[in-house]
């Protein structure tokens, strides 16, 4: 995904972390990378001398409920033709009081 990416006039980033949060979905961010490359090979950079008109963008998700995280993407599937989606359980050691109830470090 990059940032001329759109649904319907909007970029597609914000559209997908707008969705998340309708879809309660505990996190959403979409962050706009300094270089990548995709399926095309053609890099794309913020280097100053570069030709490149459109920067990647990572929409990344996280959640405790992964029955919910896999029909929010079947729920936007349209919207994610031709693109990448890595789902990967992932291990969070966050300290945090405010997280809710069996969220964060665990004592042994």
């Amino acid at each position: 995904m990059d940032e001329h990416d759109r649904w319907k006039r909007k970029p597609l980033s914000s559209e997908l972390v707008a969705r998340a949060v309708e879809f309660g979905i505990l996190t959403a961010n979409a962050m706009r990378g300094i270089e990548g490359y995709g399926r095309s090979g053609i890099l794309h950079t913020t280097r100053i001398l570069s030709m490149c008109d459109s920067l990647p963008v990572l929409v990344t998700l996280v959640d405790t409920d992964e029955a919910r995280l896999r029909a929010f993407v079947a729920s936007v599937a349209p919207l994610l033709e031709g693109k990448l989606v890595l789902m990967d359980a992932a291990l969070s050691v966050v300290a945090d009081s405010a997280l809710p109830a069996g969220l964060g470090r665990k004592e042994p």
